[in-house]
């Protein structure tokens, strides 16, 4: 399966179902796949809204080096942690659980840096505004 911004670029004006694709150069050893679907863009990142072209494969066919899982909860997600261990761990007691967090520290964590950039903007935007006060204030003060 393709998303809709990767049949855009490659098969505009087309019906890209049933079409072949070949992921990196053309003497690549990959095989050639067939588009079975095509989904709606996913937005990967929270600051920006571009549409990444993507590629969605079988799990069974390239599983990820690692699996990333969402709960939702009404209440506070920490507390159903140890539970979600008991029920990974009866279905394998080797993976691993790590990185733990809610939602909203995940989104604080991925604008942390727009967040610095906005208060140091509004610091030095202080800084002119008083400096433009002062400049003003001198003028209409001279005699």
């Amino acid at each position: 399966m393709i998303s809709e911004s990767l049949a855009r670029r490659y098969f505009p004006g087309e019906n890209a179902l049933g079409k072949h694709i070949k992921v990196g150069t053309a003497g690549s050893e990959r095989p050639w796949t067939t588009i079975v679907g095509v989904v709606d863009d996913v937005h990967y990142s929270w600051i920006e809204k571009q549409d990444v072209p993507t590629i969605y494969g079988p799990f069974r066919q390239a599983p990820p080096y690692y699996t990333t899982i969402m709960l939702r909860t009404p209440g506070d997600p920490l507390q159903l942690i140890s539970s979600v261990r008991e029920q990974i761990a009866a279905v394998d007691p080797d993976l691993p659980l790590y990185n733990i967090k809610p939602m909203d520290r995940l989104i604080t964590e991925s604008i942390i840096g727009i967040a610095y950039v906005a208060a140091m903007t509004a610091v030095l935007g202080g800084i002119a505004l008083v400096l433009a006060s002062v400049g003003v204030f001198g003028i209409c003060r001279i005699p």
